[in-house]
């Protein structure tokens, strides 16, 4: 349950600041929210990983690994 409201909080606030930044910016630029990920781990710039939501709806998330290499060991 804690992991939904924080899921619903993220895309709630993400859509306040793309409204923000819209509003702030001369036409044509429109910012859209895309996804959220939670939890996930910023190593450096476009280097994360985490699980990804496209929509507050969605229950299962998408592993995503962007410029990280990991070795595991089984």
């Amino acid at each position: 349950i804690y992991l939904l409201l924080l899921k619903e909080e993220a895309f709630k606030i993400g859509k306040e600041i793309a409204n923000y930044v819209t509003l702030s910016n001369p036409r044509p630029v429109c910012l859209k929210l895309e996804k959220v990920y939670l939890p996930c781990i910023l190593l450096a710039k476009k280097r994360y990983v985490g699980n990804q939501y496209e929509s507050p709806s969605q229950q299962e998330p998408l592993f995503d690994a962007k410029g990280a290499c990991f070795l595991f060991q089984l």
